[in-house]
This record gives structure tokens, C-alpha cells and sequence, in this order.
């Protein structure tokens, strides 16, 4: 994997740099068991990679129900938190590696999601329990959130708003995203984009990936950096 003109790796946060989706699943079925429904991990398959008010509106139209939007993203907020509270959360198998690495090659290091700020200040709360080398405004160079930009994955805004607070070109910065939106948003504004396919992604369209991977474990072998 030739990425020598590479200048910068972007990561995606939920499901790339933390397991975080079955935390998301286990919110969205608490809030939604008071509305009588079970969503089961294979409906909510469907929800990753796009922000939180796609997904409420797909679950309006597909049970035949009216949600106050800003309610229920309040109360999903809530259950996350709380979720999170009771979870030792831990970053992917080799995330670690591949960030040392990088800060070892001077490559700079952003992270772009579709969650709030909230959510990836707590998330990383969480984490610098077992990484206390690193803090937030240490570990990455650019942080881009779903507050961040006008137009949400799968549209390029946030890569391209990522590369620019970086100081590159898209196409220096590598991407590592785990959903068909994402790939989609880095290959749209012009990054080299590598899927992570996980046990919940594997029916999802990562054809525009420039690269596929299953794990991080041996990613950094990889990498043919100048």
C-alpha cells in the first residue's frame, strides 16, 4: 500500500476509533421501549454513519410514528451517557499502535464524526482512564463533529472542512471509516479512504473504499510512509 504523499490520518470515532455502536443500539432500544418498540441490532445496522436525526426519521416512517425531534434526541443523549457511565470503554484492537506511529512519523492525526461534542469529549473521558498519555487537545490535530459543518456525511463537507483545519489537500489525508456514508463522504471530497468492515457492516456498499481492512492488527506494516 504505496501512501507515501499521505500527510495525515483521519479517523472516523464511533465503530472505528471505539466499539461504540452497541452502546448506541442498547440507547436507541431503551428510549424506544417506552414507545412499545424493539429495535434489534439488525434494524438498527441501517443507523451507522448517519447523524441521529436521520435515523429518528427513518424509524418514524418505517413504524407509523410522530417524534418530537429534539425530545428524542435529548433522551437517546441521555441513555448514551448513562450507558457509557457503566461501560470501561476501550479503543479498537491496534488503534493505539496506529497512533503512536503516526505521532512517531510527524503525521498529523484528526478525527471527524457525526456525533456531538458531548459525545466525543465523554467518550474520551472515558478512554484517558487507560491512555493517560494523551489528552484530547494532545491527540488529535483537528476534531470535526456533527455541529461542525452544514451537510453531514455522506456529503464531503466534513472531510473537506477536516483537510482544511488541518492545513492539506484531501487527497494527502487517509481516512478510516466503517460506513458506506462515511467511505462515501472521504472518496466524495477527495481523501484516500480505507474501510474497516466490522460484524455489522458486512452487507454494506464499501466499493468506493480504496481499501478494505477487518482489523487494525498489522495495518502500520502497511504503510509505505516517506
Amino acid at each position: 500500500m504505496d501512501i507515501s504523499h499521505i500527510r495525515a490520518v483521519i479517523f472516523d470515532m464511533d465503530g472505528v476509533f471505539f466499539d461504540t455502536e452497541p452502546l448506541m443500539f442498547e440507547a436507541f432500544r431503551r428510549v424506544f421501549k417506552l414507545h412499545g418498540l424493539d429495535l434489534s441490532d439488525e434494524y438498527q445496522y441501517k443507523f451507522i454513519g448517519y447523524p441521529t436525526i436521520k435515523n429518528l426519521q427513518d424509524i418514524c416512517q418505517d413504524f407509523h410514528i410522530e417524534l418530537d425531534m429534539n425530545v428524542s434526541i435529548r433522551k437517546l443523549s441521555e441513555a448514551y451517557m448513562e450507558i457509557l457511565k457503566e461501560t470501561d470503554l476501550q479503543a479498537q484492537d491496534g488503534v493505539w499502535q496506529l497512533v503512536d506511529f503516526c505521532k512517531a512519523q510527524n503525521k498529523k492525526i484528526a478525527l471527524c464524526t457525526t456525533s456531538s461534542k458531548e459525545s466525543v469529549n465523554k467518550n474520551f473521558e472515558n478512554i484517558f482512564k487507560h491512555k493517560s498519555i494523551y489528552m484530547l487537545d494532545t491527540l488529535f490535530d483537528a476534531i470535526i463533529t456533527g455541529e461542525d459543518v452544514t451537510h453531514q456525511k455522506p456529503h464531503p463537507d466534513p472531510y473537506q472542512k477536516a483537510a482544511q483545519l488541518l492545513n492539506l489537500e484531501p487527497r494527502q489525508c487517509l481516512v478510516i471509516e466503517d460506513s458506506t456514508s462515511g467511505i462515501q463522504s472521504a472518496s466524495a471530497a477527495g481523501c484516500f479512504c480505507i474501510g474497516f468492515r466490522q460484524p455489522y457492516s458486512q452487507s454494506m456498499d464499501f466499493s468506493k473504499a480504496d481499501a478494505v481492512i477487518n482489523s487494525f492488527h498489522g495495518l502500520v506494516g502497511c504503510f509505505n510512509f516517506s
